[in-house]
């Protein structure tokens, strides 16, 4: 499973994060072309596949220092942050919700409902 984050950087580029296991991949995008990989973030270190995506990377780092760094932490928080998207499920008459927001006081019915206060 991978999750899929984008932050733009500018009017025309923007930095498109996904998340493995084990590391995440940076891709950058600009205006309408497709996505070029650059770097890939593993174990503490930065990876790169040849010169020319290492040279694009500390190219786009020099150009856009501070929203490169804005986009790393927004993607940090993102990892954080809780599922948009709630599925509840009853296997006995197959039925499946799918809730995008709740209240606190449906969490505190629900969690009376199940522990009997």
């Amino acid at each position: 499973m991978t999750n899929t984050f984008s932050y733009s950087i500018s009017e025309t580029e923007c930095l498109v994060f996904r998340a493995e296991l084990d590391c995440f991949h940076v891709f950058s995008k600009h205006e309408s072309t497709q996505e070029s990989h650059i770097a890939t973030y593993k174990g503490g270190k930065w990876i790169f596949e040849n010169m020319h995506q290492r040279q694009f990377f500390f190219l786009l780092f020099d150009q856009y220092k501070a929203q490169f760094g804005k986009a790393v932490k927004a993607y940090n928080r993102s990892l954080r942050e809780k599922p948009h998207l709630y599925e509840f499920r009853c296997l006995r008459s197959r039925v499946s919700l799918k809730i995008s927001r709740i209240k606190r006081s449906l969490w505190q019915s629900m969690y009376n409902t199940f522990y009997g206060r």
